[in-house]
Parts: structure tokens; sequence; C-alpha cells
């Protein structure tokens, strides 16, 4: 089974490696930990705002019936930053949803056909929730920056 997380760290070993090698393990665990917690806030606001990780407008929710507001926005609660766990040590950083909200993100984030009731069956179209861009990029480079010019 898939598994919805973002690791951010990887592309970092490969390209600043010896850098890092340099940087003592606490430091590195600082470091992801900060770098996990700023991508985790600026998600959760490309989520609140529905956009996808790559920038574009998320597919639109169908209309709702009962609905009194008719332009709701999707995932007001899954966009909250206390509904994202981070996960950082010396040697990754990662970003994923809480146990509780992981299924709702998971049939969002691949499009997958659920069972909604005994009656019906939905298929979700493909609204990336996390992911890694250029905007994400950069977060991650000024954070390296900090740490190289803190380090040295």
């Amino acid at each position: 089974m898939k598994e919805i997380r973002s690791v951010f760290t990887n592309a970092l070993n490969e390209q600043f490696g010896e850098i890092l090698k340099r940087v003592s393990p606490a430091e590195r665990r600082k470091f992801s930990r900060k770098v996990a917690i700023a991508l985790r806030a600026h998600r959760s606001d490309e989520i609140l705002a529905n956009r996808n990780a790559d920038g574009t407008p998320m597919t639109p929710r169908k209309p709702q019936r009962r609905s009194k507001n008719k332009n709701m926005k999707m995932f007001q609660k899954l966009g909250r930053r206390s509904s994202m766990r981070v996960r950082a040590n010396a040697g990754y950083a990662s970003v994923r949803f809480q146990p509780k909200n992981h299924k709702i993100a998971e049939n969002h984030q691949f499009g997958k056909r659920v069972q909604v009731n005994e009656h019906a069956r939905v298929k979700y179209p493909e609204r990336t929730l996390l992911g890694m861009d250029k905007q994400e990029e950069k977060i991650v480079f000024d954070h390296l920056y900090e740490l190289i010019n803190e380090a040295f």
C-alpha cells in the first residue's frame, strides 16, 4: 500500500552530503525538524487554499445538496496543521497526516473509488495533498543556507 508521505532530506543528502557530514547529528535533527515544520505550514496553507502540491487549483467538489453555503472549500479540518504529523531525525524529515485523517487524505491523493455508505460508491478525483514544488524546495534550501551560515 502506498503511503502518503513527503521525504525531503534525500535530495539534500545527494547535493550537500559532505557539508551535512560536518554537522553534528543533534544539529541535523534540529535542522530536519525545523524544515519539516516549515513545510507542514506551507502545505497546510496550500491545502486550505485548495491548491495541489504543484500549485494548480484542485478539482472543485461536487455541489452538495444539503449545504447552505454553496461555495464551501474542501479540507477545512484536514488542512489544519494539527492534523499533520511531523517526524524528523538526523537522517530524514517527513510530513504526514494523523492516523485518523490518513484514509481520507489517501482517497483524495490517489483518486480512489470508495464505498461511502451501503448504497453508494464514489470515485474521488486526484487531489495532490502532499508533495514537493518549487516553493517547498526554496524553503528547504533557505533553511540549509541558514544551517551552513551557523556551522561555518
